[in-house]
């Protein structure tokens, strides 16, 4: 092997061994946030962690729902707007690593907001807690990290099929 070579070759050497030092952060950190999918404890609402457009914080929309409509077949609406896409999650801020609070958190079910928090309990568990007044009186749910919603998420029409 000539001088010129073995300078090649360990140039390559480096070149790989930056790429790995830069994507390997990069790959972590995908899995140190709450961005993505969640599907909720009982399995009936998938949530996408998104940032915030209106500020830096963090905000989750529904992304599917296992019973998008009514028992009537009429799709399930807050205020004008399907449950599908709707903004649940608002406004929380890091706070430490793995904690993001000081936001909200709406149940269109039955019109409550709760102030909330998220925190990562490991790259595939979300801890979501609410409380209406003083944290004393909160929930706490678990949300599993999903890589896509279970199925799509209607945004218009009635139910055509019956069940």
């Amino acid at each position: 092997m000539t001088l010129r070579q073995g300078q090649s070759h360990l140039g390559r050497k480096m070149l790989w061994l930056i790429i790995l030092l830069v994507a390997l952060p990069a790959m972590g950190a995908e899995t140190n946030t709450p961005l993505g999918y969640w599907l909720n404890t009982k399995g009936t609402v998938a949530i996408k962690i998104i940032p915030c457009p209106e500020d830096s914080g963090l905000c989750g929309r529904i992304a599917w729902l296992k019973r998008p409509y009514r028992k009537n077949g009429e799709l399930k609406i807050d205020n004008g707007q399907p449950y599908c896409n709707l903004t649940v999650v608002r406004g929380m801020r890091p706070e430490g690593d793995t904690t993001w609070s000081r936001g909200t958190i709406y149940d269109p079910d039955s019109g409550f907001t709760y102030r909330g928090s998220l925190a990562l309990e490991d790259s595939s568990s979300l801890r979501v807690k609410g409380y209406l007044g003083i944290p004393l009186f909160r929930r706490t749910l678990r949300w599993q990290r999903i890589d896509t919603p279970p199925g799509d998420c209607p945004t218009a029409g009635n139910r055509t099929a019956t069940r």
